[in-house]
């Protein structure tokens, strides 16, 4: 497993080839042009410090577009600083989180189908029950590298297992 200090930037090479996105750099820190429904941009800094983090924030003020994302072991330093009004800080339940891959025996009710999408770089299982999606989730692989992306359990179908399942 790579050093933890590389670990930030591994995500995001891998996590950019997963959804065919653009980066360019923003005061030496990587922004990734993300094109989705939330977000035009996110800016990505890893531990820059209060100070670093004050500068930066600056860059996404008032555009509900843009978003900055740290990447801290402690993030409480920065959840303490007073944000400048219209500064988007956005699902703070995210986190980083590396594991050895492994074959896993988990499975999910007869209840629930499963449906794979294989688009691009990318291959997106989800679990429906009657036309609902209970969970999703999507992985890349990039060299040696997987991503997990964007695993979500719906609300009504939290703590069974579901989200286990489709990682």
């Amino acid at each position: 497993m790579p050093d933890a200090s590389e670990l930030p930037q591994q995500w995001i090479t891998a996590w950019v080839h997963v959804r065919s996105l653009v980066v360019t750099e923003l005061d030496g820190w990587p922004l990734v042009h993300t094109r989705s429904r939330t977000r035009e941009s996110e800016l990505i800094c890893c531990d820059p410090g209060p100070e670093v983090f004050t500068g930066l924030i600056r860059h996404v003020a008032g555009d509900p577009r843009a978003m900055l994302t740290v990447i801290a072991e402690d993030v409480e330093p920065y959840a303490a600083l007073d944000l400048p009004p219209g500064a988007r800080v956005d699902r703070d339940d995210e986190t980083l989180m590396t594991a050895k891959l492994s074959p896993s025996t988990a499975t999910h009710d007869s209840e629930f189908t499963s449906r794979w999408d294989i688009t691009g770089n990318s291959v997106t299982l989800r679990l429906e029950a009657g036309g609902t999606v209970a969970a999703e989730g999507t992985i890349g692989v990039l060299d040696e590298d997987a991503v997990f992306d964007a695993i979500e359990t719906s609300p009504q179908f939290q703590r069974r297992g579901l989200g286990r399942c489709v990682v």
